[in-house]
């Protein structure tokens, strides 16, 4: 393992990579070609001599290796943050993070989303993951069962409705059942 080839920037590419599961999304965050950061990751991989993920069918998922590797990166960065404010006498920022599926951020975040908070978009595993990971510090989701290692409060309540065609024989009626 060539360790002298390991690189901060890298590392900092493979943390938004890791945040978005996602090359197209990491790099339009990082204003890089997608091209440009799948090398990153791919030499990333190669010079530590593990895999850091996997592709099952079009979905990725991180290794435990890439896992490890993503939350040293975010721990580095952090670090790195702390380290410059401290040279140049400011306080330390922390950008939060905040995890939600896309439908929560179009239809219940719209005026929280905005400039200075980290976004990962995700489906309610994949938001769950972040907040038990630490990669998110909050998160938005649907949940019919509450996880028990996790803090939640509810933030809105949407009645479920039975949708169908007006000419259907159930349209006419003003109050339907599950058994109807």
């Amino acid at each position: 393992m060539e360790l002298s080839r390991l690189s901060t920037d890298a590392l900092a590419s493979f943390a938004v990579f890791a945040d978005h599961l996602n090359f197209t999304r990491a790099a339009e965050e990082l204003h890089i070609s997608q091209p440009a950061l799948h090398v990153k990751v791919r030499k990333l991989a190669e010079t530590l001599g593990r895999p850091l993920y996997t592709r099952h069918g079009r979905r990725l998922a991180l290794t435990p290796a890439g896992v490890e590797v993503a939350r040293f990166a975010r721990d580095l960065d952090a670090r790195v943050a702390a380290f410059l404010a401290g040279v140049h006498g400011t306080a330390p920022t922390r950008v939060p993070v905040l995890a939600a599926g896309e439908g929560a951020y179009l239809y219940l975040l719209g005026d929280v989303v905005r400039p200075g908070i980290r976004l990962i978009n995700g489906d309610r595993a994949r938001t769950l993951t972040a907040i038990r990971t630490g990669r998110a510090d909050l998160g938005v989701s649907v949940l019919d069962v509450m996880p028990a290692d996790i803090s939640a409060v509810p933030l809105a309540a949407y009645p479920q409705v039975l949708v169908m065609p007006d000419d259907h024989p159930l349209a006419d009626r003003p109050d339907l059942a599950l058994p109807d």
